[in-house]
């Protein structure tokens, strides 16, 4: 069985420019890949290369505690269904709600 690596990140463009090269590891390695994030332009790039997608709906600005918390619980959700070996987070919310 495939190990699963989860990825959150609150931008596409993130993950594509500063951890591609980390995502192609993985995969090479044979990790089963999985990104947590809005939609962006890079999106389908990372699909291409082999990573499953998971839309996120955050907004990186916001600070209205409802959305916080539909956040947090979306991160329990796909943790509990995806059940990943490994959780990586970049950026501020994904880092504050992802390691909880």
């Amino acid at each position: 069985m495939k190990k699963k690596v989860l990825i959150l990140v609150n931008h596409d463009i993130v993950i594509y420019n500063f951890r591609r090269e980390l995502v192609e590891r993985l995969l090479d390695e044979g990790y089963k890949v999985y990104i947590s994030s809005p939609y962006g332009e890079r999106i389908d790039n990372l699909v291409a290369m082999g990573c499953q997608y998971i839309k996120a709906s955050l907004s990186r600005h916001s600070i209205n505690i409802f959305g916080e918390l539909n956040l947090l619980i979306y991160y329990i959700k796909i943790i509990k269904v995806i059940r990943p070996d490994v959780v990586l987070t970049y950026t501020i919310k994904p880092n504050i709600y992802g390691g909880i």
